[in-house]
């Protein structure tokens, strides 16, 4: 779907069996709309669910929005695709399609929660990434990391070190998952910082 309107309503339009291309539910709002037994070649997941809209039993080559099928909203059921976003490290995450402030908060999350070791030297965790946002921005998203009790924050040697709340790598392996569908308060705030 290309358009440069905000928002269609397709009044209970019901497609089957149909052929997508690209299909971008990103930036246009849209509403009323089922789509089944069908087939996306790119499919572009919106941040939050399309009124009235779903798509049941459908394959995909490659969904943008979503890290993998345990990321998938719920209006979404049934939906087999090849490959996902993926947030292996620093450039694929620069490449899926997010905020400047949330390629912050997963690059944050990944280095500390599912790579080795127990925290990360402040100029470790944020290198490169001065490059994505301003420095109060980085220092903005690691305060509501704290806040949340998600990361933690101690005096090394060579200065602050930041660590993960183990408890908590279910709440961020779940974010990472629905990345732009996420429902989690870090996500919502992080995203009004940019």
């Amino acid at each position: 779907m290309l358009t440069e309107a905000s928002s269609i309503d397709f009044r209970g339009l019901a497609v089957d069996q149909g052929k997508f291309l690209y299909c971008d539910f990103s930036h246009t709002n849209v509403i009323n709309l089922a789509i089944s037994n069908s087939y996306f070649s790119n499919l572009v997941l919106p941040a939050s669910a399309p009124p009235g809209s779903r798509i049941v039993d459908c394959v995909a080559e490659r969904v943008f929005g979503a890290s993998s099928v345990a990321g998938l909203p719920a209006w979404i059921k049934g939906l087999d695709a090849e490959s996902y976003d993926s947030f292996e490290n620093v450039a694929r995450i620069r490449k899926i399609d997010l905020s400047p402030a949330h390629q912050v908060l997963v690059t944050i999350v990944k280095k500390t929660f599912f790579q080795k070791g127990s925290g990360r030297k402040e100029e470790a965790l944020l290198r490169g990434l001065n490059q994505v946002v301003a420095p109060s921005i980085l220092q903005r998203v690691l305060a509501i990391l704290m806040r949340e009790d998600c990361l933690e924050r101690f005096r090394g040697d060579d200065g602050w070190v930041y660590s993960p709340k183990r408890a908590q790598a279910g709440r961020m392996k779940q974010m990472l998952y629905n990345l732009r569908s996420s429902d989690d308060v870090i996500w919502a705030e992080v995203g009004d910082l940019s």
